[in-house]
């Protein structure tokens, strides 16, 4: 008897705890996690095909209530041919895809690659995110190709502007990761990726990028390849090059706040490459301009052959910016760096323009000694410049003033483990030496 009724009182709990646990679950707020799988490539807004377009997903995404994540398909492009409703449409009828919400949105592949999303609009990027009131909740994407962005006309807000030819960011954080952000144009700044607010500094709201290429994009203005205002930068992993500016700076890429308060949105740069990028306007930055008051760190980044043929700084260019580099490599022909940086050891530049006085710093090297091979794929997600054997790049950075785990392909510092770790983006693992084995004649003794 005593057993029956534990058994029942056993019942009666579970049950009331099902119950309690149903209400308390219909009772959470937004954010769950909602799924959208695109099945067409076709750009198209029909409700009764019973497809589901990209375009029809991001739709989706704005209109509901929880956290949205978009899934494409490897290999397959997504081409954005639907050209109605306007340069300055935020609707996402038609032209650019909108996303106007500030809910959690992630945009990923399934299966092996990336997906493709090119764009063919006359005067249209390619991407719009504008999350309507400041917030740190992200927008993700991971796995995407963004090309052919055209941001040439508009007026208004931030992203109805110029600015932004893949993908304009405005009042929230922003994350690319394994993205590549290739020959599109704005006509003012960021042809790559635009990522800005108005004259507030929002602490917390950052553009990450990680693993990724932004490259061979161009603009009117500046900061072609990344352009940041007012937001943080995390930039890890990625290479920036061949990206041209037109009558400004920041060729690959440009940091700049005017506003009070932006040290609290710091950038960093670490573990990339910015390469081959020009500016062509009188500022100068052929491959970095940071302009306002902000920290930037630049941490074993390589930035090479870059040129600002008309202004000062082929390699960076600083305006009233705390600029701290450490474990880097300028090597610009000449004019590496003006405005002043403040070295935190064991940096190399081909001239003496950015007055390196840290402990293992060396200035006016020459290329041989740098021994830079050309950008090329060595491994990894992006391209990189591989120093050669006897480069003076190698094995200097002491374990303890090494700040990173592993290089921009993903090898792990130092090469050898024990060792110190090299100056730059790529940590070269040693090249153990061949082994000679003598010939060895065997003869049969057949005496006997």
């Amino acid at each position: 008897m005593a057993s029956r009724r534990v058994r029942v009182r056993t019942l009666i709990v579970a049950a009331i705890c099902l119950v309690f646990g149903a209400a308390v679950l219909g009772a959470l707020p937004a954010g769950a996690l909602n799924t959208v799988t695109v099945d067409t490539t076709t750009d198209v807004v029909d409700g009764g095909d019973g497809l589901t377009s990209l375009r029809e997903a991001i739709s989706e995404a704005m209109t509901d209530a929880d956290d949205t994540t978009i899934v494409l398909s490897a290999a397959s492009t997504y081409t954005l041919d639907l050209c109605v409703g306007g340069a300055d449409e935020d609707a996402n009828v038609g032209g650019d895809l909108d996303y106007v919400s500030g809910e959690v949105l992630t945009i990923e592949v399934a299966g092996s690659g990336k997906a493709t999303i090119e764009q063919t609009c006359a005067n249209e990027r390619v991407l719009e995110v504008d999350r309507v009131a400041p917030t740190t909740d992200l927008v993700t994407i991971r796995d995407v190709i963004f090309t052919g962005g055209d941001a040439r006309s508009g007026s208004g807000a931030y992203c109805d502007q110029e600015s932004g030819g893949a993908i304009c960011n405005t009042l929230g954080s922003l994350t690319l990761e394994r993205v590549e952000l290739r020959d599109n144009f704005a006509l003012t700044s960021g042809a790559g990726v635009a990522s800005a607010d108005g004259n507030a500094v929002v602490p917390g709201i950052t553009l990450t990028i990680v693993d990724s290429t932004i490259a061979d994009n161009s603009s009117g203005n500046s900061g072609t390849g990344v352009d940041v205002s007012r937001h943080g930068l995390d930039m890890t992993g990625s290479t920036v090059s061949g990206n041209t500016s037109g009558s400004g700076g920041g060729g690959g890429v440009y940091v700049h706040t005017t506003a009070a308060g932006g040290l609290n949105n710091p950038a960093s740069i670490s573990n990339s490459t910015i390469s081959g990028n020009s500016a062509n306007g009188p500022v100068g930055g052929g491959g970095v301009f940071a302009d306002g008051v902000f920290l930037l760190n630049l941490t074993h980044t390589t930035i090479a052959d870059n040129n600002a043929p008309n202004g000062p700084g082929d390699a960076i260019r600083t305006f009233g910016s705390d600029v701290r580099i450490a474990a880097s490599v300028f090597a610009s022909a000449a004019d590496n760096c003006f405005g002043g940086v403040t070295s935190e050891g064991h940096n190399v530049a081909l001239d003496a323009t950015c007055g390196l006085t840290g402990t293992g710093d060396t200035e006016s090297a020459t290329p041989g000694q740098l021994a830079l091979g050309a950008l090329a794929a060595n491994g990894g997600e992006t391209d990189t410049a591989l120093p050669g054997a006897s480069s003076i790049l190698l094995d200097v950075v002491p374990t303890a003033s090494c700040a990173v785990t592993h290089d921009q392909r993903g090898v792990a510092r130092p090469q050898p483990a024990g060792g110190n770790c090299d100056i730059g983006a790529v940590e070269v693992a040693p090249v153990l030496p061949a082994i000679s084995v003598p010939d060895v004649t065997f003869v049969e003794d057949v005496a006997g």
